[in-house]
Formats: structure tokens, C-alpha cells, sequence
């Protein structure tokens, strides 16, 4: 192996030329890879609001659906406009009172309810759908052009002018927030490395491990505005120190063996081996992301296992060949080190070794039940700010028409009319339902339907369904909403037993259902992994779980301290902090652990080997904690997407609080628990209990 190992170092020129050229289709791919920005469609295809679409695209043509206010505007402008919006490309269907009189219906026909609903004031509300799903770039392109179109007195609001929005937004910060990330992480390096020019060369490393692993997401086909947004941030900050690892061997190396080639090569092998494990350990987790049953989490730990795999791939091939290449650059850049001994710290910790224990008893307790009662937001309206045009309109919509959700209700189609009828009186009873219309309540009792114009009568009602938008005051995710929907599905089976309900509420129940099983199958497969991982690599049946207490309760006092927070997380945001959490706190908790058992199992007492362990480990435990620190805590505080901001900030502080409960938790829990650990561990004597 060293004999191919130092051929690559030999030809490091070519390497890296080769490296250079294979960019090429990586950007390639960066480029044409497509963003998905509705949450809801990761949900199963088995869920029934999934099925209800289906039903929605196949039958009606609809796919997302806006709601429109105009202020401002006469009915025949009115009437205009809404001729426009027909003729805009991926529009299927506009229904609004004022095109509905231009059409062949008498005014007369019309119930005078239906005007109530749909004029307030100078405010006009018109529904518009599209023949694709909110999540389309077709859709997000059309709201683009309505919005052009309409000009600044219309408000268009709904999932596709969110996901627009959050298109617009993501796509707009992503540079700064990338700019952040490197800054802050050039700083850490320049002050935990000894050469000025060394944080360069790691980072370009980086970048081309970070960039073939979004280039070959290509071949997944769409990766959501999540993934896209913080996959190159978390592969940044979980596997910066791999490079430091690298550097640290080589340097050793170089001081016996004189030729550097061959020191590299060595240093190499070395830090294969050092890696592999913490590797193997953050992929374990991301493995148990694949196993959610929302698709956002096989999304990203797909991606993240590939980034692991470049990452280290990077650091045993272009890595090497980059740093023998300028080796004689970074060794006139040389300085010493800015980053003080940890001797100090060692000496404080082991100074108050009682009092620290305790200290981890009293911040388990409150940190494990504030755990548990958090409760995340679970609404796709909210990851865009209020300031942006969708949460603009929205507040328009709920201010003049007291609209705040629509749901889509489909019914047979053989409900005669006066069933129908009869259906949507008792729906407008329900508490919280602003309106209920469809091709019947249009029309009331005694018009035939065949007065609506074909283009209408065909978006209403199909050949198995009806369809009928129930207007509700309430919001998405409230409780209120889901009393009101149980309220809404129990009349409606009262005429129909296989009636479905389709919208943003509906799809937000599914995210709601799904959420807290997801958490919690994918902690238990994530500890379960870790665990099993601990057992092999520390040959212990205690010390593993000396560990895990370390590992939970800082996973669990960085959850309990969201509760602290002025605005709920995201409901996917505690389950991916928690999980990367896990394997990154398991990653350093093995740095230490390695070293005491190493110290005891060389005969030195166990406060001897708490202190040598925690000196030598902490310079790697710092950098492994700022680093992860540094890459999300920009995006954290700039990012105006609530989702990606309330993510990147769970993962900055569960990088610190993992940290400090590594240097300053772990150590007197090692040695208070020592006495059980020594009998427990393979390799360690009697002797060594002392």
C-alpha cells in the first residue's frame, strides 16, 4: 500500500491536474442539479394527502393553488386581470366573481353570498390554480409572472408563492452565507495551525471534496433547498480536523525520515486509520437520517454520506499532493502556534472533579425533560419571513377576508345537487370556515351546473369527484385546525365515506403524524449505531455508556435550550440537530476516551491519565468544535429562511455545548467511574485501578 501511496505523491503534479479537469463535470452537475422547495412533497406516497393530489393532477389538471387580492381595482379591471392571468403559462383555472359574471351567467343566477365572499371593500379575492405542484419550477416561474402582470395592488399568496419566495431567498443568501462559513473557518484555522499558508491549502482541499460531492448529487435527480443549503456547511465543519490530522503525522514523520515523499506516504496510512473511525461513526448517523419516513431525511444523510466519503478521500489524495506541492511555501509561512496548552484547563478540571460531576447530574435532569417538551412549528408559511411578498399577501388575505387556509375537499361526483348543497351548508357551520364554493354553491339550488362556462364547470367537477375549496380562518398546524378538520371529514363522510381533504392543512397533519415517530426511530437507530460503534472501538462494555451520558446530555441541553428561544424550530430541525449532534459528540468523546485508556493501560493513575488525556486531546477537540461552530453560526445569524437558520443555529451551539461537555464533563466522569471501567475493558489489568 505505501509502494501506491508514494507513487500518487511522486506524481502530485498530475494528481492534482487530474483533480482540476474532473471539476469540470462536477460543476456540471452542480449547475443542473434540481432544488425541491415544498416540504410536503417528501411526504410518502401512501399518505392520503399525497393521494389526494394525485387525484387533483389526474383528474382535474390542478396542481398548487394561490389565492389573489387585488385592492384598488374597478370590476372591469378586475375582469381584465383575471383574463390575463388565464392567458399565463402553467395557469389552469381562475375563479373570481367578476370573471364569473362576464361569462354567460347572469348576475342574477348568482347568489348574493357569493359576492360577500369574494369582494370586500375595493379588495377583489380570486382563486387561482396551476397545473403544477407548488414545488415545480413551471409554478414557481408562473407566480413570478403573475406577480409581474398583476403590478404591486396584488397580493398572491399560498404554497407556491412561499415556495417561490423561498427560491428567491435561498438562492440570494447562498453566496453570503458560503462567504461566512469560510471566513469564520479561516479564522479558527489560522489560529489552530502553524503556517500561514497551511488553512489555505486545507481549505481548497475542501472545496474540491465539497464540490464533487454537490456535483455528483446530479445523479440523485433533486435534492431539497435544505440539503442544498447546509450540506456544504456540515461537511465543512465535521471534517475539517481531518486535514489537521494529516498535517500533524506528516510534520511527526519528516523529524525520522528523511525522505518527505516517503513521510507523506507514511502519514497517509497513519491518518487513514485515525479517521475512519470518527468517519464511519458520522456516517452511521446520517444512515439513520435514510431511515425517516419523510424523504427529507434519506435527502440529506444521502448526500452527507457522500460528502464523509469525498472529505476523507480528499484528505489521503489531493490533500498530500497539495501539501508536497507547496511544501516549501508553508514552511516559510511557519509560525507558532496561537492556540494556548490545555495544561491549565487540565489542572481546573481535575482541581474540581466532585464538583463537575455533580454539576453533569444537575444539568442532565432539567436538560432531559426540556427536551421532551419541545414543541416545533410544523407550517411552511413560516419558514419565509412576514416581510417577504407571500407573507405579505397572507397577512392581506387574513386582514380583509379572514382567510388563512384553504383545503380542497373532493367528493363523489354522483352526490346529487341537493346533497351537495345541503353538504356545503352544514361545512359553513363548522367553526373556523369562512366559505365553501364549488360548481353548486355557485350556482344554488335549481341552476343547472351547465351554466358555468366549460373551462370552470371541467376544474370543478370531473368524472368521479367534486370539487368544493373550503376557505378556513384558522392556521395550518393549530389545534384548532385539527379539530376543525376531524369536524370537517365527519360531514362529509356523512355523504360521502371516501371523501378526501387536500391542501396545506391536511399535508401539515401528515408532517405532524409523521414527525415524532420519525424522531424518535431515528435517535434509537442513531444510538444504537453509536453505541455499537463505542462497543467495537473502545472494547468495553461501561465505557460506552460512560460516553452515550456525555453524548445525550449534550444533545439533550441543546434541545432543551431551543425552549429559550423567542420563535419555535422547524419540525425537521431537531431531529437532523439531534442525529448530527450524536455522531460529531461521539467523534470527540472517542479523542479523549482513546487517550486515558491508553495512559491507564501504560500504568499511569487514573487523575494522571485524565490529565495527560485531556491535554493532548483538547487542541483536537477545540478545533473539531469551533470548526463546526464556525461553519453554521454565520448562516445561523444572516440567513433570513427561518428552517435553515433555526437548523445551522441547533448545530453552532451543539457543537459548543458538546465541546465543553467533552473537556470539562467527560474527564471526572472517567475517573469517578474508573474503578468500574478497568474490570469492564479488554486489556486493562487489576492493577490499574488505582
Amino acid at each position: 500500500m505505501n509502494r501506491i501511496l508514494l507513487r500518487m505523491i511522486r506524481h502530485r503534479k498530475f494528481v492534482i491536474l487530474l483533480c482540476l479537469v474532473l471539476l469540470i463535470p462536477a460543476v456540471l452537475g452542480l449547475i443542473h442539479t434540481k432544488t425541491g422547495y415544498d416540504l410536503f412533497s417528501y411526504l410518502p406516497e401512501e399518505t392520503e394527502a399525497i393521494r389526494g393530489e394525485e387525484i387533483l393532477k389526474e383528474e382535474f389538471g390542478h396542481g398548487a393553488l394561490s389565492l389573489v387580492v387585488t385592492q384598488g381595482l374597478t370590476a372591469r379591471e378586475q375582469a381584465a386581470l383575471e383574463e390575463q392571468m388565464k392567458t399565463i403559462e402553467h395557469v389552469d383555472t381562475v375563479l373570481g366573481y367578476e370573471s364569473l359574471v362576464g361569462t354567460s351567467i347572469p348576475s342574477l343566477f348568482l347568489p348574493d353570498t357569493l359576492r360577500e365572499r369574494m369582494e370586500r371593500g375595493d379588495a377583489r379575492l380570486s382563486a387561482v390554480f396551476f397545473d403544477e405542484a407548488a414545488s415545480t419550477e413551471e409554478t414557481m416561474h408562473a407566480v413570478e409572472d403573475l406577480r409581474a402582470q398583476a403590478g404591486e395592488s396584488t397580493y398572491i399568496s399560498g404554497l407556491a408563492a412561499v415556495t417561490s419566495d423561498l427560491m428567491t431567498l435561498v438562492t440570494s443568501q447562498e453566496g453570503i452565507c458560503i462567504l461566512l462559513a469560510v471566513l469564520a473557518v479561516l479564522a479558527v484555522l489560522l489560529v489552530t495551525t502553524d503556517a500561514v499558508l497551511l488553512p489555505f491549502v486545507l481549505l481548497g482541499a475542501m472545496a474540491l471534496s465539497i464540490v464533487f460531492n454537490i456535483g455528483t448529487n446530479f445523479f440523485l435527480g433533486e435534492i431539497s433547498f435544505l440539503t442544498r443549503a447546509v450540506a456544504s456547511f456540515l461537511q465543512l465543519g465535521l471534517t475539517l480536523d481531518y486535514g489537521i490530522f494529516l498535517w500533524h503525522a506528516y510534520r511527526e514523520n519528516i523529524i525520522r525520515i528523511e525522505d518527505r515523499d516517503l513521510a507523506m506516504a507514511e502519514a497517509i496510512h497513519e491518518t487513514f486509520s485515525s479517521i475512519l473511525g470518527p468517519g464511519l461513526t458520522t456516517m452511521a448517523c446520517f444512515t439513520a437520517l435514510c431511515f425517516m419516513s419523510l424523504a427529507l431525511g434519506r435527502d440529506l444523510g444521502l448526500v452527507m454520506i457522500k460528502g464523509i466519503v469525498f472529505s476523507i478521500l480528499g484528505t489521503v489524495t489531493w490533500l498530500p499532493c497539495a501539501i508536497r506541492l507547496l511544501d516549501g511555501a508553508i514552511e516559510k509561512t511557519g509560525h507558532r502556534a496561537f492556540l494556548p496548552s490545555a495544561a491549565g484547563m487540565a489542572r481546573f478540571v481535575l482541581r474540581h472533579t466532585r464538583a463537575l460531576a455533580i454539576c453533569l447530574v444537575l444539568v442532565l435532569v432539567p436538560a432531559l425533560y426540556g427536551s421532551s417538551r419541545l414543541s416545533p412549528g410544523f407550517e411552511q408559511a413560516g419558514t419565509v419571513p412576514d416581510t417577504a411578498p407571500s407573507g405579505i399577501a397572507r397577512q392581506k388575505l387574513q386582514e380583509t377576508f379572514g382567510i388563512s387556509t384553504s383545503h380542497l375537499l373532493l367528493v363523489d361526483s354522483a352526490l346529487s345537487q341537493k346533497e351537495t348543497i345541503r353538504m356545503t351548508e352544514h361545512l359553513e357551520a363548522v367553526d373556523g370556515v369562512q366559505s365553501v364554493l364549488g360548481a353548486d354553491a355557485i350556482l344554488g339550488i335549481g341552476v343547472p351546473v351547465s351554466f358555468l362556462p366549460e373551462h370552470l364547470l371541467s376544474g370543478l367537477n370531473g368524472e368521479q369527484h367534486r370539487l368544493l375549496l373550503v376557505q378556513s380562518a384558522l392556521r395550518p398546524a393549530s389545534e384548532e385546525m385539527q379539530r376543525q378538520m376531524d369536524a370537517l371529514l365527519q360531514i362529509t363522510e356523512a355523504y360521502d365515506a371516501h371523501g378526501i381533504l387536500v391542501g396545506e392543512a391536511a399535508s401539515t397533519r401528515e408532517l405532524m403524524n409523521l414527525s415524532s415517530r420519525d424522531f424518535r426511530r431515528t435517535a434509537l437507530i442513531a444510538l444504537l449505531a453509536v453505541f455499537v460503534i463505542l462497543l467495537l472501538a473502545e472494547r468495553s462494555v461501561l465505557l460506552p455508556i460512560v460516553q452515550l451520558l456525555i453524548i445525550g446530555g449534550a444533545v439533550a441541553c441543546n434541545l432543551s435550550l431551543s425552549l429559550l428561544m423567542p420563535s419555535e424550530p422547524p419540525f425537521y430541525a431537531p431531529v437532523f440537530a439531534c442525529t448530527i449532534q450524536l455522531g460529531f459528540a461521539a467523534d470527540l468523546t472517542i479523542l479523549l476516551t482513546n487517550r486515558y485508556v491508553t495512559m491507564r493501560k501504560e500504568g499511569r493513575m487514573r487523575r494522571e491519565a485524565a490529565y495527560e488525556a485531556l491535554s493532548a486531546s483538547a487542541p483536537s477537540i477545540l478545533l473539531g468544535g469551533l470548526g463546526l461552530f464556525a461553519a453554521t453560526f454565520g448562516t445561523a445569524v444572516y440567513s433570513s429562511v427561518s428552517g435553515i437558520a433555526s437548523l445551522c443555529a441547533l448545530l453552532a451551539r451543539g457543537a459548543i455545548i458538546s465541546m465543553i461537555f467533552v473537556l470539562f464533563l467527560l474527564p471526572p466522569l472517567l475517573i469517578v467511574a474508573d474503578p468500574l471501567i478497568v474490570p469492564t475493558t479488554l486489556g486493562m489489568r487489576n492493577g490499574h485501578r488505582a
